[in-house]
């Protein structure tokens, strides 16, 4: 009788722990991909008389984010904040017209949280 409550009570934990795990799986957000340009949040949609070419808004947008600003991403003209101002990626892309992936943060429609950063295929 000892032995089957103990298998009963293993089958249980079991069946709670992938239940648990599948709930978990269900709760990540979907991955979508943006195309847009990564500015700071001092200059926007444009880095004005600092800007202009992309060597320019890159230099005009690394200096802003030095300076205190946050690291945006603008799409058309919606800007959209950006959750992890440390990921790896946002230093060097910054001021660069990029495709980012990564959801929008949980409760939110204007924050991404990014995940990857890459620079658009070109189509030749």
């Amino acid at each position: 009788m000892k032995l089957q409550i103990r298998f009963a009570v293993a089958v249980l934990a079991f069946a709670m722990a992938v239940g648990t795990l599948g709930a978990v799986q269900q709760s990540q957000p979907t991955q979508q991909v943006w195309n847009g340009k990564l500015s700071d949040s001092m200059c926007g949609l444009t880095h004005g008389d600092r800007g202009g070419t992309q060597a320019k808004d890159h230099d005009c947008a690394l200096s802003c984010v030095k300076g205190g600003s946050t690291h945006i991403f603008v799409v058309g003209k919606t800007i959209y904040k950006i959750d992890n101002q440390t990921f790896a990626g946002l230093t060097p892309h910054a001021g660069h017209t990029v495709a980012l992936t990564g959801n929008l943060k949980e409760g939110s429609k204007d924050t991404i949280v990014v995940t990857k950063i890459e620079m658009p295929k070109s189509g030749g």
